[in-house]
């Protein structure tokens, strides 16, 4: 233990750098199981986020830099993982083009594929073009996505409704006292529709959606990435009414520390900067909203100009009933589940979220087709499988379990009560 504890004092670079390269590396490999096991767009779409958020957590490795910081009988290993760097960023960066060339019909039209040229050179005017053709692929012209679409947290959808929409929709009466937020920071466990719900945000209020992840902020040659950055909020404000959804945010906006790589600090630095002028003019209608998992990781300077923050609960028993009813209705897989079954699955699934739910429907709806041999298995039909009954549920959960880990939601409702918009009925502060 004291031998640690020596280390770990001595080369706190190269801790951190192992242990950002162990995140970087579980990203990747849940990205891949997903991958691997669906073909489905909704499946393919959350393979491409996560391989993505891998992208860029490889990539803050090589930002830190470790002259002369490594333990010397570690040189080796460092120098190789630098290579197997290399390749999982490239790997995955083809693996990206290859889902995202699948997913047809595309979810959302890219405004770059569609706009004029006088409309592109309005959307670019005060823009580099190298840097503002690279970010008009985040541009969405209409995301489809509506509050109906999102399952449970009926308080975050008035509360956005509240905050976003309202001011949208008719800007003049919000002023002064009611002018509106320009940071609005999404926050909760992972896989409750953070994503879908700002997405709907867009919609309701008519706004041109730009959809960011950090990987396209992220660049490791010197000066591009404030490029991109300040290029972006360019472009939204030639856009306006705007939305700039930054997924993940904690990625690229963590507190700062004195093992920051420079690249890491004076991205926080454009951002902050970009963000505080974003609304510099009362006309100004631009919004940042910012999803994370993990709040408690971003930058005070961050935080203080997300003022608004609302807690992304799991959903509560009638909010599963419905995630369920619809992921069954999506796919066009038939059951016999009658509203008790239904209702039965609910109560039995306390803590999943929205995403382990429709895991386990596609658990469930393996059950029936195991007792189907090899040789039948080729000769069948999708209308000769049985319907989904309440024992293909019960087998499904033995396989199935929540993914929210119990650790990580306390300090979310620690975060929620603390620092955030939380709802009296919220499920987990009742658990």
């Amino acid at each position: 233990m004291a031998s640690f504890s020596n280390k770990v004092q001595t080369y706190p670079y190269y801790i951190k750098y192992v242990k950002d390269l162990a995140t970087a590396k579980n990203t990747l490999s849940e990205a891949i199981t997903i991958d691997s096991n669906h073909e489905d767009t909704v499946h393919r779409r959350e393979a491409i986020l996560r391989y993505k958020t891998a992208i860029s957590q490889f990539q803050s490795c090589q930002r830190i830099s470790l002259a002369g910081r490594i333990p010397q009988a570690e040189k080796e290993t460092y120098e190789s993982t630098k290579a197997a760097v290399e390749r999982y960023i490239k790997n995955t960066s083809e693996r990206v083009r290859y889902l995202v060339s699948k997913i047809t019909p595309p979810p959302i039209k890219p405004i770059a594929a569609s706009t004029t040229s006088s409309n592109k050179s309005g959307l670019l005017k005060g823009v580099e073009p190298k840097y503002g053709e690279m970010l008009l692929d985040t541009v969405l012209e209409n995301t489809n996505t509506k509050f109906d679409d999102v399952n449970g947290n009926e308080c975050a959808k008035r509360a956005l409704e509240e905050a976003v929409i309202f001011p949208f929709l008719n800007p003049t009466i919000f002023t002064g006292l009611r002018n509106p937020t320009s940071g609005l920071l999404l926050f909760g466990p992972p896989g409750n529709g953070k994503t879908m719900l700002a997405k709907a945000v867009a919609t309701e209020s008519k706004c041109t959606f730009f959809n960011i992840s950090a990987a396209d902020l992220t660049d490791k040659f010197f000066g591009v990435s404030e490029k991109l950055i300040a290029s972006l909020f360019t472009i939204a404000r030639n856009a306006q009414p705007s939305i700039i959804f930054i997924d993940e945010i904690d990625s690229i906006l963590t507190e700062r520390s004195n093992s920051d790589s420079d690249v890491g600090r004076r991205i926080k630095t454009q951002f902050l900067i970009q963000l505080d002028g974003c609304a510099t003019q009362s006309t100004d209608r631009i919004l940042v909203m910012g999803a994370t998992n993990r709040p408690f990781d971003l930058d005070e300077g961050v935080l203080r100009r997300f003022p608004k923050r609302i807690f992304i609960d799991l959903p509560d028993e009638n909010a599963r009933m419905q995630c369920i009813r619809k992921v069954l209705e999506k796919h066009n897989t038939p059951s016999s589940l009658t509203a008790s079954d239904l209702k039965g699955i609910a109560r039995a699934t306390t803590n999943y979220t929205n995403a382990d739910l429709t895991s386990l429907c596609a658990e469930a709806s393996m059950v029936p087709l195991r007792s189907i041999t090899r040789d039948k298995i080729t000769k069948i039909s999708p209308k000769q499988i049985r319907p989904l009954n309440i024992n293909d549920f019960s087998e499904a959960l033995k396989a199935i379990r929540p993914s929210n880990n119990s650790e990580n939601l306390q300090k979310l409702l620690e975060f929620a009560r603390k620092s955030g918009q939380i709802s009296e009925n919220s499920l987990s502060a009742r658990s």
